[in-house]
C-alpha cells in the first residue's frame, strides 16, 4: 500500500486553476501522452494531482511555473536530487512506471520517477518510486498498453519504502542509491 492523499474542493480548485494556466501557453497537442483518449487539459490536470500528492509528502511546494515546452521531465528539484512524478491513468498500466522514449527519463537529468495513481477523482496515491539508473538498468522492459510501446518498470521492481523517500526529498540524511540498488547499478 502506497501513500495516499485525499483531495477536497481546495486541492481540486488548485489542480484545475493550475492545468488551465499550464494549457494558456500551449500552441500545439501534447505528443509525448501515452492515452491519447484523454484531452491535453486532462492530462495536465491529472499529471497535477500527482505534483500535489508528491508535493504535500515531501513537504515542498508545487513548480506553479507555465513553461513553453513543459518541465524538460522535471517536477521537482529537492535535495539536489531531481524527480519527475507519473501519474498513470492506464487501467493496464496503472502500476506500472513507464515512458514512451529514453529521453523522457534520462538519467543524465532526472534522479527519481516517482509513480502515482488516481483512485477516485479525490483519491491520489503514491505507488512507488524509482531511481533512473536502476529503471534502465533492472528488469526495464518495452510493453504496450494499447497506445503503442513503452518502456516500463513492472510493479515488483518499484520502491516502497517511502521513509527513504521522505529522507531523499526532505534533506535528512541523503539515501545513496547503492543503500537500495545495490552496486551493480551504474
Amino acid at each position: 500500500m502506497g501513500w495516499k492523499l485525499e483531495f477536497g474542493s481546495e486541492e481540486v480548485k488548485y489542480c484545475a486553476n493550475l492545468a488551465d494556466h499550464r494549457m494558456s501557453l500551449k500552441t500545439t497537442p501534447n505528443h509525448k501522452k501515452v492515452d491519447k483518449t484523454q484531452s491535453d487539459f486532462c492530462t495536465q490536470y491529472v499529471g497535477l494531482m500527482g505534483e500535489l500528492t508528491v508535493a504535500r509528502f515531501l513537504g515542498v511546494p508545487v513548480d506553479e511555473r507555465a513553461l513553453i515546452g513543459g518541465d524538460g521531465g522535471v517536477d521537482f528539484v529537492v535535495n539536489q536530487r531531481k524527480l519527475q512524478v507519473k501519474t498513470n491513468t492506464t487501467t493496464a498500466g496503472t502500476k506500472y512506471l513507464y515512458f514512451p522514449d529514453r529521453s523522457q527519463f534520462d538519467p543524465a537529468k532526472v534522479d527519481i520517477g516517482i509513480l502515482c495513481v488516481p483512485r477516485n477523482m479525490t483519491c491520489v496515491e503514491m505507488v512507488g518510486w524509482m531511481y533512473a539508473r536502476r529503471f534502465w538498468n533492472v528488469d526495464c522492459q518495452t510493453v504496450s498498453f494499447g497506445h503503442g510501446p513503452v518502456y516500463a518498470m513492472h510493479p515488483k521492481h518499484l520502491l516502497s519504502p517511502f521513509d527513504l523517500l521522505a529522507a531523499v526529498g526532505k534533506g535528512g540524511a541523503d539515501v545513496p542509491e547503492e543503500a537500495i540498488c545495490g552496486s551493480s547499478v551504474g
